[in-house]
């Protein structure tokens, strides 16, 4: 065991010694996770993202195996990779997880190379990962945002409220008015609205909704095929974060519209009648 560790420490002082001080200061202090390994997986050079990620100082990770250090999924994954850049003599690009203890997830994006000895023999791997898990919780929430969008019976629209453009469409959105997510994204509010007063100031509708937080409003939308149908629009102002957006819920009034005109056709056919 002492034999090994002391070999792991000579191959590690040789890959320092292959770095200027430049460079080994560079790797040390970047905030991706950098590691040097030998073909047998244990780690000869690490820094500090490294040191912070396992809770440990480099001499005590010096001579280890990632399955001394990692939980074992995250091992499994990372001798995985380590094998196939070593077998395919590339740079590799990978995807790596791990699950922590308490169940808690964290993503990694890593790239990995070769190690070359002078004779051109593969003799490790050098590995650069990035914690990559509150993009991915981000990504994730935006996903579970966008399913809630779709799975609504109404349409909406995420608007620009400075260009009145088109940010974000749901499912209804499209199927209501017959036109593609992409269509619409390069289209805005005036483009669908069939009835436009000709005193009509969209910045000053902007700032009504804004002052008033929110707007229930009757009006026509144009569909791609040329007809029109009469909408119930709830719009909102909303902010988050630096940015500020106008959101409307739009309902299809024309089932609504249909009975109410039957139904005054009866009235006025039973009022005729006396």
């Amino acid at each position: 065991m002492d034999a090994d560790r002391e070999k792991a420490e000579q191959l590690s002082d040789d890959i320092l010694g292959e770095l200027n001080v430049r460079h080994q200061t560079l790797i040390y202090t970047i905030p991706d996770i950098v590691y040097f390994k030998d073909i047998q997986g244990r780690n000869m050079v690490v820094n500090k993202a490294f040191e912070k990620l396992v809770g440990l100082k480099s001499k005590d990770i010096i001579g280890k195996r990632d399955d001394q250090i990692f939980p074992h999924d995250l091992a499994a994954q990372c001798l995985l990779s380590d094998q196939e850049v070593m077998k395919s003599r590339k740079s590799l690009c990978f995807e790596e997880e791990a699950t922590s203890q308490d169940g808690k997830k964290a993503y990694f994006e890593t790239v990995k190379s070769p190690l070359y000895d002078a004779s051109g023999n593969v003799v490790g791997v050098v590995g650069v990962s990035r914690d990559v898990t509150v993009r991915k919780y981000h990504e994730e929430q935006s996903d579970l945002f966008s399913s809630l969008l779709n799975q609504s019976s109404d349409a909406i629209f995420i608007t620009d409220p400075k260009t009145g453009r088109f940010l974000n469409v749901n499912d209804k959105a499209c199927s209501s008015l017959g036109y593609s997510r992409n269509e619409l994204a390069k289209m805005g509010v005036l483009d669908i609205e069939a009835v436009i007063p000709d005193h009509f100031s969209w910045d000053a509708h902007v700032e009504e909704v804004r002052e008033k937080g929110s707007l229930v409003l009757d009006g026509r939308h144009k569909r791609m095929d040329g007809t029109t149908i009469p909408v119930e629009v709830n719009v909102k102002y909303v902010t988050q974060g630096n940015g500020a957006y106008m959101v409307a819920m739009v309902r299809d009034m024309t089932e609504r519209v249909e009975h109410r005109e039957r139904y005054t056709a009866i009235i006025r056919s039973a009022m005729d009648a006396f």
